[in-house]
């Protein structure tokens, strides 16, 4: 999972993510915007899941993070659409709007994003 940290022209920080992976960027965007709070606040909930068969979910504005103690999912709320509201033949392109990734990467780009934001 490749990724890479900007300042907008406004000094906001911006997530690029790796193909497949563009969701998490759009979370640290969208939910994050700085707010180390809401990091700690993951980084917590992954330590009280790790080992166990729990799972831990915050639903933010735009999008929903749902980690256990192996992977973290990361979901645009627009897809809390029902099947009945699809044309028959369609289905939608999620790529942008889903991601998974291991919950030990997720973590890596953490750590990156808050030295990114304390030394940028």
């Amino acid at each position: 999972m490749e990724y890479e940290f900007l300042r907008d022209v406004t000094g906001l920080v911006k997530v690029r993510m790796s193909m497949g992976h563009e969701v998490v960027g759009h979370w640290f965007n969208e939910e994050v915007k700085e707010n180390l709070g809401l990091l700690d606040e993951v980084e917590e909930a992954v330590n009280s899941v790790k080992g166990s068969e729990r799972q831990w979910q915050r639903v933010g504005h735009e999008y929903t993070v749902l980690l256990d103690g192996e992977e973290v999912m990361i979901r645009a709320n627009q897809l809390e659409i029902s099947g009945d509201e699809m044309e028959e033949g369609m289905n939608y392109y999620d790529e942008e709007s889903l991601s998974f990734c291991g919950v030990e990467d997720f973590m890596l780009v953490i750590t990156a994003y808050r030295e990114f934001v304390s030394n940028h």
